[in-house]
This record gives C-alpha cells, sequence and structure tokens, in this order.
C-alpha cells in the first residue's frame, strides 16, 4: 500500500491523514491499542478513503495471487479451457449448499410478464 503512494499524491495525503487519525482516536498511538477495541474502531471508519483504498488494493491482490487462489479452492481463469459450466462451477466444498426452494403458493401477478403468461397459455 505505501508502495502504491509513491505514484499518487492524492493517496498519499489519504493515506497519512487516516492513519493520522486512528492514532488521535487511541490517545496517541493506535498501535497499543487491544486488539477487540482496534477492531471496533477499523469497522467504523471502514468507509473512510484510506480503508476503501486499502480494499481497492487487496482485492486486486487477491484476485491476481495464485497463491490465494489455491488456499481458496480457485483454480484460475477458465476461459482458455471452456468456461466454468463443464468444468467445476460449483465445486467448491468449503461452501455450504445453497437453500433451493420451490415455490408452491398463489400466483404472484407482480412478477408474472408477458413471456411467462404465454408459456401458460
Amino acid at each position: 500500500m505505501v508502495a502504491a503512494t509513491a505514484d499518487d499524491q492524492r493517496l498519499a495525503r489519504t493515506l497519512g491523514q487516516d492513519l493520522d487519525q486512528l492514532d488521535v482516536i487511541a490517545g496517541g498511538d493506535f498501535l497499543s491499542v487491544d486488539e477487540q477495541t482496534a477492531t471496533r474502531w477499523l469497522r467504523e471508519y471502514s468507509d473512510e478513503p484510506y480503508f476503501r483504498a486499502v480494499r481497492g488494493v487487496a482485492v486486486v491482490a487477491l484476485y491476481d495471487d495464485s497463491e490465494v487462489w489455491q488456499l481458496l479452492g480457485y483454480e484460475g481463469p477458465s476461459v482458455d479451457q471452456g468456461g466454468y459450466v463443464d468444468r467445476g462451477f460449483d465445486d467448491l466444498d468449503w461452501l455450504p449448499d445453497p437453500r433451493i426452494e420451490e415455490y408452491d403458493g398463489e400466483p404472484r401477478p407482480e412478477i408474472i410478464t408477458s413471456d411467462t403468461q404465454g408459456a401458460d397459455a
């Protein structure tokens, strides 16, 4: 993150201000605050520009890092192998099974379109 500020002066100013703000909130030294308090404050300030920038860098790093892919069970891009439809789009075993239920109640007119009406006729 610090390296990213070398080419982006706006980000460098934001980074400095927001990190300084954490120290102010903590009464001088944010790094000395216990984990529970630090987590609470970080969640409270998670929409500040600095944290949005960190989140943006982290997301790109996760999507670009094949070592992270292995930890998450992601096999990498599938375009060159024909896509995901026939190649494990649902093979992540650490995700819970989706809750899929068939609706058997009365028809809901607010979701009926001309396409669905024609199919029943």
